[in-house]
């Protein structure tokens, strides 16, 4: 089940300059290899004290305050994801379960940053769909199911923050 949460804009006019500062500075990988898609960053994102990211956080997880009575964060990933205009898209399926926490809650989420005609699309043994990119706006889904950025090139930079969240309840 895909649920979603939308939130209001945090106004901060050069949030994309600073994610593509971030992401130079923080790659996924410190590894030459690196299965990851080549401009994402590493997964501490929301550990960053800058005002609109803490907001982001705080939307994401208000959403997971309304639906569940009491929990702790096991673990928590935030990355941002970067594709230049006229370039295609990673879309490698894939999904974020870890085995390690089998029996724990696993939650992914999605936020598009920037305007995208590329959204996400998902696949499982009872459906496939797409969800239409909306920015300001959470996507959330069990990150056992399967998922990956539509496939295409665009004529602007697409700039998404992803997120897996592991959670005791």
């Amino acid at each position: 089940m895909i649920s979603l949460s939308f939130y209001e804009p945090h106004g901060d006019k050069n949030f994309t300059k600073f994610l593509k500062t971030y992401l130079n500075k923080n790659p996924c990988c410190k590894k030459s290899i690196c299965r990851h898609p080549k401009k994402q960053s590493n997964s501490f994102l929301f550990d960053n004290k800058r005002k609109s990211i803490q907001y982001l956080k705080k939307q994401f997880y208000a959403r997971l305050n309304n639906n569940l009575k009491k929990y702790w964060v096991v673990e928590e990933k935030f990355w941002v994801l970067y594709v230049e205009k006229n370039k295609p898209t990673p879309a490698v399926w894939h999904n974020h379960y870890q085995e390690k926490y089998k029996g724990m809650m696993q939650i992914s989420g999605i936020t598009y940053i920037t305007e995208t005609q590329l959204g996400t699309e998902f696949d499982t043994d009872l459906y496939n769909v797409r969800i239409k990119p909306k920015p300001n706006c959470w996507f959330y889904w069990d990150s056992s199911i399967l998922h990956r950025p539509m496939l295409g090139d665009q004529d602007t930079d697409r700039y998404v923050i992803a997120a897996q969240v592991v959670l005791k309840t």
